[in-house]
C-alpha cells in the first residue's frame, strides 16, 4: 500500500511538472509592448514552482522578482490617481481607466497621440519607473520622464531620482528598455531589432522584443530547465535522486560552483561591462538572439561583450582605445584608481579584492538568494539585502579570518571598543564609497583605509566617513601609530579643516553626495557629535544637483531640532535659499556649538559661530565639473 501511495504521488508530481511546462504562451496577442516567449530551453519559474515551492516562494518575496512587472494595480505604486505633473513646460496627466494606466499629454502636436497605456514597471524596492507603449504595432516602449519615490510617496522628475546633471524630458528615450534594461532586468530578453544600422547600432523602433519572463526569474541564475523538467518528469529519477541527495547534472546550482563561477553568474549582471568593438558578429547575434552566457560558463568568454575593469591598463588591449575615445565613461563609473563608485556593479569590486583573488570570497559568502528555513527573520527584513543569517555583523570576515573570532582580537586590531562601529570589520574594509538610489552604499572592493588614497582619487577614507569633525591630518596620524602607514604630505587645509568638511564644501557632486549621506549616518553621528552638523546640510539645500539637495534634506530631519523641517529638494532657487536661511536662523537661536575639542578644524570661531570667510573660502573651490554617475 505505501508503494502504491509513493507512486501515485510522484505521478501527481509528474502531471504537474507537466502542465507547469506545457502553458501556454500569455503573451501570444500582445502587439504594444515585449511579450514572454520560452525559447533556448528556457521554460519560466512556473515549472519551478510545483518541486520547489519553498524555494521558489522565497524568489517570489525578493526584489529581484518584480525587478520588471506587467503594469497593474497589484505592481502599480504610483499616483496614477489623476495626478497632474508639470516639467520643463509640459503638463503629463497620470490616470487610470478599468485597470489599466495611461499617459496624458497636454498640447501635442497635430497627428501625435495624447494619450499612451502604460505597459511595464521597473522597481520596487526604493523608487519605480514607468514604461508606456508607443504604438498599438511595435514592442518599442517609451519611458516616462517622471520617477515615484516608494518611501517618500511622491513624483520627481527621472534626473532627480539620479546623480546627473542631465534633465528629464516628459516621454522619451525611446527603446531604452528594449536594447538596455532588458539584458539584466527581465530573463532571457532578446531585443530582435528590426534592423542594424551599422555594426554595433540596432534600430530599435520596430523591434519583435521576447524575453522569457519579466523580471530576474529562477532560470536568470540557475539557467535554462527544460532538459531539467524534461528528466524530471520520470517520478523513479526524482525519487532516487532525491534519496541519493546528489546534485542534479541536468540543472546548475551556484552553491555547487567555484567562487569564480558562482560570482560571475551574480557578475553577469551586477558589473560594469562594455560591448567589444571588434566581435561585430557576435554583437549582432546577441541583439537577435539574447547573450549567450549561461550560468556555470565562464563570463569571460562571453564574446559579445566584457567585464570592465576600472583602468585603461587593465582592459583588454583591443579595446583600450575605444574607451579612451570616451573619457567619460570610465569617470562616470570608477574612481581614478579603478575602484567602482557606482551601485549595482558589485562583482566590479569584487574581483579586485585579495580576499577574491587569493582565497575564496564569493558573492555568496554572505548573500542568500533563497532565504534559508532556519533564519527568523521575516521575509521583507531578508529581502532587503539578501544577506544571509548574522552576515550583517563580523561574521562574514571571521569564517575566514579565524584568528580575529574573539572579541578581544578583534578590539586589538582595531583600536576601537569591542562593540563599537569601529570595530566591525566592514566599517573599515568596505566602507560607503558607492553611489546609487539616492544613497551612499558599501563597497564590494574589500580594502584598508588609506589617506593617501583619498588624495590620489578623493574618495573619502573609512575613518573620516565616520569621524566626520576630524582631519586628514588626524587620520594619518592614527594609521601610523596603529599600522606603520607612512604619513603622506598635506596642505594646511587638509591638515587644519576636518577631511568630510573639505568633501562636502569642495569636492564634486558626488563626493557632496556621500558626504551628506555620512552627516546623517547614525555611527558617524555618534562618533562625531550633532552639535555642529546643521550649518552644513544646510548649505547643501542649495546645491545644484537634486539627488544631493534630497540626501541633504534627508539626514537634516535626523537631527532633532530639524525633524519637521519642510523642504521640496526640486523647488524653486528662491525656496532652496530660503530653506537653507531658516536653518542657520535655527542654529544661531540654538547658540551655535558649546565649547568643544577641534572647533577651529569645524570652521567655527572662538564663540562656537560659523567662520563665515573660512566657509566660503572653501565653498568658492567647489569642483563643479559637470558629473553623471551611472547607477
Amino acid at each position: 500500500m505505501t508503494l502504491l501511495w509513493v507512486s501515485l504521488t510522484l505521478l501527481m508530481i509528474a502531471l504537474v511538472i507537466r502542465a507547469g511546462y506545457d502553458i501556454k504562451d500569455p503573451d501570444a496577442e500582445v502587439t504594444n509592448r515585449p511579450i514572454r516567449v520560452k525559447a533556448d530551453q528556457f521554460v519560466s519559474s512556473r515549472a519551478c514552482q510545483s518541486c520547489h515551492r519553498y524555494q521558489h516562494s522565497t524568489w517570489h518575496a525578493s526584489y529581484h522578482r518584480t525587478m520588471t512587472q506587467l503594469a497593474t494595480p497589484q505592481s502599480v505604486i504610483g499616483d496614477f490617481d489623476d495626478f497632474v505633473f508639470k516639467f520643463r513646460g509640459t503638463e503629463v496627466r497620470l490616470f487610470t481607466e478599468e485597470d489599466r494606466f495611461f499617459v496624458g499629454l497636454k498640447g501635442a502636436a497635430e497627428g501625435v497621440p495624447t494619450r499612451f497605456p502604460v505597459v511595464l514597471t521597473t522597481g520596487s524596492h526604493h523608487m519605480q519607473t514607468y514604461w508606456f507603449a508607443v504604438s498599438e504595432k511595435s514592442r518599442a516602449l517609451g519611458q516616462l520622464g517622471g520617477v515615484y519615490l516608494k518611501d517618500d510617496q511622491r513624483w520627481v522628475p527621472r534626473s532627480s531620482a539620479f546623480l546627473t546633471y542631465h534633465q528629464s524630458v516628459p516621454l522619451g528615450e525611446l527603446g531604452r528598455w528594449n536594447g538596455g534594461c532588458l539584458n539584466c532586468h527581465a530573463t532571457h530578453g532578446r531585443l530582435r531589432p528590426a534592423s542594424f544600422q551599422n555594426k554595433f547600432d540596432f534600430d530599435v523602433r520596430m523591434a519583435d522584443t521576447h524575453v522569457v519572463e519579466f523580471g530576474i526569474a529562477c532560470e536568470a541564475c540557475h539557467g535554462p530547465g527544460g532538459e531539467h523538467v524534461r528528466a524530471n518528469q520520470n517520478p523513479w529519477r526524482r525519487y532516487v535522486q532525491h534519496l541519493n541527495k546528489t546534485s542534479d547534472s541536468t540543472i546548475v546550482n551556484p552553491t555547487r560552483l567555484s567562487h569564480k563561477l558562482s560570482s560571475q553568474v551574480c557578475g553577469h549582471c551586477h558589473s560594469v561591462f562594455h560591448r567589444h568593438h571588434v566581435h561585430a558578429e557576435e554583437v549582432k547575434d546577441w541583439a537577435r538572439r539574447g547573450s549567450s552566457f549561461r550560468p556555470g560558463q565562464n563570463l569571460e568568454e562571453v564574446a559579445a561583450r566584457y567585464v570592465v575593469r576600472g583602468t585603461l591598463d587593465r582592459l583588454p588591449e583591443t579595446e583600450r582605445q575605444t574607451v579612451a575615445e570616451d573619457p567619460e565613461f570610465l569617470l562616470s563609473r570608477f574612481w581614478s584608481d579603478g575602484m567602482v563608485r557606482v551601485a549595482g556593479r558589485e562583482y566590479n569590486g569584487l574581483i579586485e579584492s585579495p580576499c577574491y583573488q587569493r582565497g575564496e570570497l564569493s558573492c555568496l559568502s554572505c548573500h542568500r538568494m533563497h532565504q534559508s528555513r532556519e533564519d527568523s527573520r521575516s521575509r521583507e527584513q531578508w529581502a532587503n539585502d539578501q544577506l544571509g543569517v548574522e552576515m550583517d555583523g563580523n561574521r562574514a570576515c571571521i569564517n575566514c579570518h579565524h584568528e580575529l573570532a574573539q572579541p578581544e582580537k578583534i578590539s586589538a586590531h582595531t583600536f576601537h571598543a569591542e562593540n563599537s562601529a569601529g570595530s566591525k570589520c566592514y566599517n573599515c574594509h568596505m566602507p560607503h564609497t558607492s553611489y546609487g538610489l539616492l544613497k551612499a552604499i558599501r563597497s564590494h572592493q574589500i580594502s584598508s583605509p588609506s589617506v593617501q588614497e583619498s588624495l590620489n582619487t578623493g574618495r573619502p577614507n573609512a575613518c573620516n566617513q565616520c569621524h566626520l569633525d576630524k582631519t586628514l591630518a588626524w587620520t594619518a596620524d592614527h594609521l601610523t601609530q596603529w599600522y606603520g602607514i607612512e604619513k603622506p604630505e598635506l596642505t594646511v587645509d587638509q591638515s587644519e579643516v576636518a577631511a568630510a568638511v573639505l568633501w562636502l564644501l569642495r569636492g564634486d557632486a558626488g563626493q557632496r553626495a556621500l558626504a551628506a549621506w555620512s552627516f546623517g549616518w547614525q555611527d558617524a553621528q555618534q562618533a562625531s557629535g550633532l552639535d555642529w552638523i546643521a550649518p552644513y546640510l544646510g548649505q547643501l539645500l542649495q546645491d545644484p544637483y537634486d539627488a544631493v539637495r534630497y540626501i541633504a534634506y534627508r539626514s537634516l530631519r535626523r537631527l532633532p531640532q530639524y525633524s519637521e523641517i519642510q523642504y521640496n529638494f526640486i523647488g524653486s532657487p528662491a525656496h532652496r535659499s530660503q530653506m537653507r536661511d531658516e536653518v542657520m536662523k535655527l542654529w544661531n537661536a540654538s547658540g551655535g556649538v558649546a565649547q568643544r575639542n577641534g572647533a577651529d578644524q569645524l570652521l567655527l570661531d572662538e564663540n562656537g559661530q560659523l567662520d563665515a570667510s573660512r566657509f566660503n573660502r572653501l565653498l568658492k573651490a567647489r569642483d563643479d565639473r559637470p558629473i553623471s554617475l551611472v547607477e
